[in-house]
């Protein structure tokens, strides 16, 4: 392991421990004595019931110490949408060939993605695209927007929350590319052919559509990009792009 990603998992289990409100000491033993202190204050079963190929944690940051002695024999790692994993981690995973799995619940069930619909002014009529989202049992919304950078720092905001995808409609797909693609968190793509591909590549949460494509195009591109999920960002680029 690299000298960084040490650093990085003393930072972190330094961090979680003052937000704990105990002393990094007090955290170590916690977890020596095989359960995580994160699991503890949330009164969280960590790697229950279940396949025993498969490690569930319902904890916020998952760090090497969380999974010490824990991966033998495991195939699919399950977290929560926005647990963060930190660079060691993802190596160790790479390393024994474990997939990583997040979904709404420890528990494995489905999370329901939640779309939000960006668009400038009265640019494109988002009504139909809402439609159609709500028939696939998607919640979704609309989000109107004055200017362009309006639009996109709004939606980058939004796409914080647990799983949620952002798509936002212009005929300025390029301006919108760059202006999002500036704020970090933010991975967006722009593709009307190949949104499951290209998605899937960055782990995309914003999808930038030309409205000039027309409605069926678009109407597409967006039920393939919310059938995607929420795509965890890919460990090669984790941490340019997270």
């Amino acid at each position: 392991m690299s000298s960084l990603n040490v650093n990085i998992e003393q930072l972190v289990q330094e961090v979680m421990a003052r937000l704990a409100g105990r002393p990094p000491v007090e955290q170590a033993e916690a977890v020596k004595a095989g359960s995580s202190p994160e699991s503890i204050s949330e009164g969280r079963q960590s790697g229950g019931g279940g396949s025993s190929d498969v490690l569930q944690l319902a904890v916020p940051v998952v760090t090497l110490k969380e999974v010490s002695g824990r991966l033998e024999s495991i195939r699919r790692l399950v977290v929560l949408p926005h647990t963060v994993i930190t660079p060691a981690v993802h190596d160790e995973l790479y390393r024994r060939g474990i997939i990583l799995e997040r979904t709404a619940q420890a528990d494995g069930q489905a999370a329901k993605v939640r779309l939000i619909l960006g668009v400038v002014g009265r640019e494109f009529d988002v009504d139909a695209i809402l439609a159609a989202l709500q028939q696939a049992d998607f919640q979704a919304e609309r989000l109107s927007a004055e200017s362009l950078p309006e639009a996109v720092e709004r939606l980058a905001a939004m796409l914080a929350q647990p799983q949620t995808l952002g798509v936002l409609f212009t005929h300025r797909t390029a301006a919108a590319l760059c202006l999002a693609n500036r704020i970090r968190g933010v991975r967006a793509v722009g593709t009307q052919s190949a949104v499951a591909q290209a998605a899937a590549e960055v782990g995309a949460n914003l999808l930038v559509l030309d409205i000039g494509a027309g409605f069926f195009s678009v109407r597409q591109a967006v039920l393939t990009f919310a059938r995607g999920g929420v795509r965890p960002c890919p460990r090669e680029f984790f941490d340019k792009l997270s």
